[in-house]
């Protein structure tokens, strides 16, 4: 999920290492840039981005991939705030998305900067209200 500087590049590694990978994100213009073979993220090349579609990974805007994902990759950004804390109000709504389709044994993953805690604090509970409980598999 979100296909910015961090998941674009991580979508990028995880196909290298033979995993099928779709990527979602909010804005269509990231997802008709990257599916036309356009990078909009400095550490990536258009080039790489050619790789990846031909490798097999697609981007989309429909949030029902969520649902076959055996790993879901949160990858929002979390910019800082006035007071230079982070605003989570990215990440909540991206885990609530996952929530809504989770399966059991889907592992999610969060790669936006937070603060110690947040998983705990803030994740579980959203993943959690589908019935499930983290780490039981």
């Amino acid at each position: 999920m979100g296909l910015g500087y961090v998941g674009l590049p991580l979508a990028r590694t995880a196909g290298a290492a033979g995993l099928t990978v779709t990527g979602w994100d909010v804005l269509r213009q990231v997802v008709a840039g990257t599916n036309a073979g356009r990078s909009h993220v400095r550490d990536m090349t258009d080039h790489e981005v050619r790789g990846i579609l031909a490798a097999g990974f697609t981007a989309t805007t429909d949030p029902a991939v969520l649902a076959a994902a055996e790993t879901a990759a949160v990858c929002v950004p979390t910019a800082l705030c006035a007071d230079r804390a982070p605003d989570l109000d990215p990440l909540p709504l991206a885990v609530g998305m996952v929530a809504d389709r989770l399966r059991p044994g889907t592992l999610v993953v969060v790669e936006s900067t937070s603060y110690p805690g947040t998983t705990r604090e803030v994740i579980r509970p959203i993943l959690e209200r589908t019935g499930m409980t983290g780490g039981t598999g």
